[in-house]
C-alpha cells in the first residue's frame, strides 16, 4: 500500500503545483490526474528501469509538466533536469554494464520561487523509476512493469 501512496503523492504534486500555478488554487480534476497517470505507467515507457529509455522519456514528460505550469527552474538554470551520473556495474536481461562506465540518470527539479522568503525552501519529492521489464517471463503476456510497486517494505 505504501508503494502505491508514493505514486500517487508524485501525481498530486505535479497536479497541485498546476493547480496553484494557474491564477490560484483551483480544483485538482480527476481526468488531468489519469492523463499524468496513465502517461507514466504506459507501455510507452517500458517500466521506467533506471538508465532506460522509459525513464528519459518520463523525466521529459515531467519536465513539459513543469514548465507548461510555470515553475522555475533550480538556480536559473536552463533545464528542471538535474543530470548526474553513476559510475556502477549493473545487470539487466541482456547484458552486463562494464565496470565503471558513467551512466547518466536525472532528477527532475521545479522550483516555486518564496514570495516573503525567496531563499528557504519547501521540498516535495517521489521517485519516478520503476522495476522496468521482466526478461524472464510474461504474466498474462505482459512483462511490463507499469505500476510503483518498487520501494523498500
Amino acid at each position: 500500500m505504501r508503494n502505491i501512496k508514493s505514486l500517487f503523492l508524485l501525481f498530486a504534486f505535479i497536479i497541485s503545483i498546476k493547480a496553484w500555478s494557474q491564477k490560484g488554487l483551483q480544483t485538482i480534476s480527476k481526468s488531468e490526474t489519469e492523463r499524468i497517470e496513465k502517461y507514466l505507467s504506459s507501455d510507452e515507457l517500458e517500466g521506467r528501469k533506471i538508465y532506460s529509455k522509459g525513464i528519459e522519456k518520463a523525466a521529459l514528460f515531467i519536465s513539459n509538466e513543469f514548465k507548461q505550469i510555470g515553475l522555475a527552474t533550480y538556480n536559473n538554470s536552463n533545464s528542471y533536469l538535474q543530470i548526474f551520473s553513476n559510475p556502477t556495474t549493473i545487470k539487466n536481461s541482456n547484458a552486463v554494464t562494464p565496470p565503471n562506465e558513467n551512466l547518466s540518470l536525472a532528477n527532475v527539479v521545479g522550483v516555486i520561487p518564496g514570495k516573503s522568503l525567496p531563499n528557504e525552501y519547501v521540498i516535495f519529492s517521489g521517485h519516478y523509476d520503476h522495476l522496468g521489464i521482466n526478461g524472464s517471463k510474461a504474466v498474462d503476456g505482459d512483462s511490463i512493469f507499469n505500476g510503483a510497486n518498487d520501494d523498500a517494505c
